[in-house]
């Protein structure tokens, strides 16, 4: 007791006042972590597209916004923007005196005539992005308008790895996910089956650390500790909840 009390008289006294109100402290330092990661900024020529956990939820507009942090990611799209592609060339240097090179885009700016003639063609397509959700999420609408996909060259360059995990991620996450909740379903109603379709983005990012050695992030770790903390409380009873929170302090 005397050695706690030397150490007390001898900490200077912001030091013990931090101590003293560690609670408000704490809340303090929670809450600009939330801030800091759960404020964005969209610019005014974007829309901002917000996904939760991989999954669509809606779109902002330009301005100040806030996302869930950890939970919550924003992919900005330039919707008020022109953009173009460059088929046979590269600009290097836009400036006054704009630079282009054709190093390796000779192959795209061939072209067939129809009296059966090669032809060099440089062309620009110009476009601009209507609908950031189509543009980001319905990308399988326009394989019939690109011929290149069914094409032998195009699928001989894809590895049995990357056929691997395109099985892994339409068995695992979706097949045996959705199982497990309809059986859950009929045996122990839809509240606790419900369990397993939020635990699905937390199972496949640890199976890819696993078996497709993806590395983790510090938002992927934080948020699917979230998730399994939030899927326990929900699940609890009440007296086990009251018990926890006594645990802890909070009550």
């Amino acid at each position: 007791m005397a050695n706690n009390q030397y150490y007390d008289a001898n900490l200077p006294p912001a030091i013990k006042k931090l101590l003293s109100n560690w609670r408000a402290v704490l809340a303090a330092i929670i809450l600009l972590i939330i801030l800091a990661t759960g404020l964005f900024q969209v610019g005014p020529e974007e829309v901002g597209v917000i996904t939760r956990f991989g999954k669509y939820t809606r779109t902002v507009q330009p301005g100040l916004n806030f996302k869930i942090p950890f939970a919550e990611q924003v992919k900005k799209v330039p919707v008020e923007r022109q953009q173009k592609l460059e088929f046979g060339f590269r600009t290097t240097k836009a400036a006054v005196r704009t630079e282009y090179t054709r190093a390796g885009t000779r192959d795209e700016a061939l072209m067939l005539t129809g009296d059966l003639n090669l032809a060099d063609v440089e062309w620009v397509v110009q476009y601009r992005i209507d609908n950031a959700y189509n543009y980001l999420f319905t990308g399988l609408l326009l394989i019939p308008f690109a011929p290149h996909l069914f094409s032998s060259e195009f699928w001989s360059g894809i590895g049995i790895p990357a056929w691997t995990g395109l099985l892994y991620m339409v068995i695992f996450p979706t097949t045996i996910g959705y199982t497990m909740f309809y059986i859950g379903v009929i045996r122990k109603g839809p509240a606790w089956a419900s369990t397993f379709i939020y635990l699905v983005p937390s199972i496949t990012a640890n199976l890819d650390y696993l078996f497709f050695k993806v590395t983790l992030t510090t938002s992927m770790v934080a948020g699917t500790t979230m998730v399994v903390f939030g899927l326990l409380i929900g699940n609890l009873g009440k007296k086990q909840l009251e018990w926890m929170l006594k645990k802890t302090g909070i009550r």
